[in-house]
């Protein structure tokens, strides 16, 4: 299930089984923001704002938690209801994990933002090799090493703005 080649022609070898195993997890994403009524269609930016939210609430929830008294952590048998908050969602939290790590969240990330600094490498190499522009060879180089100098310099932190 989830699967796109069938058995006997390679679909059960392991990369395709993990291939269609993160399908389907993907269309479960999918199926859940639906449900929640989100009406962002792109589940990879739904699970990054579902990560953001619950890493918040645990973090704001720790916080809390760390500012009872011993006492106060059970009453009659029964823990504070920020203990008991703090479980559900350190667990939802986990779960959320999980699921980024099934549908490989990270590699989707970064080939996104390595398409994305190649769009911008091919802009900045368009402007300045433009005609309109005119610059000279020696013009040309410059500001291509400026570039470069001053975007390993946001890369260190040390940028225009920084």
């Amino acid at each position: 299930m989830g699967g796109t080649v069938c058995a006997t022609h390679g679909g059960r070898a392991p990369a395709v089984r993990a291939a269609a195993a993160r399908r389907l997890a993907m269309g479960e994403v999918g199926r859940l923001l639906a449900e929640a009524g989100n009406d962002n269609p792109n589940p990879l930016e739904g699970l990054r704002e579902e990560l953001a939210a619950s890493g918040s609430m645990v973090a704001v929830l720790h916080l809390l938690v760390g500012e009872l008294d011993v006492a106060q952590l059970h009453h009659r048998g029964r823990p504070h209801a920020l203990v008991s908050m703090l479980g559900e969602w350190s667990d939802r939290r986990s779960r959320q994990c999980e699921l980024a790590l099934k549908v490989g969240f990270a590699e989707r990330e970064l080939g996104l933002a390595e398409h994305q600094g190649a769009l911008v490498a091919k802009l900045v190499n368009a402007v300045l090799g433009s005609e309109e522009l005119g610059l000279s060879e020696g013009q040309l180089g410059l500001a291509r090493r400026l570039l470069a100098a001053n975007l390993r310099a946001l890369e260190g932190g040390k940028g225009p703005d920084a």
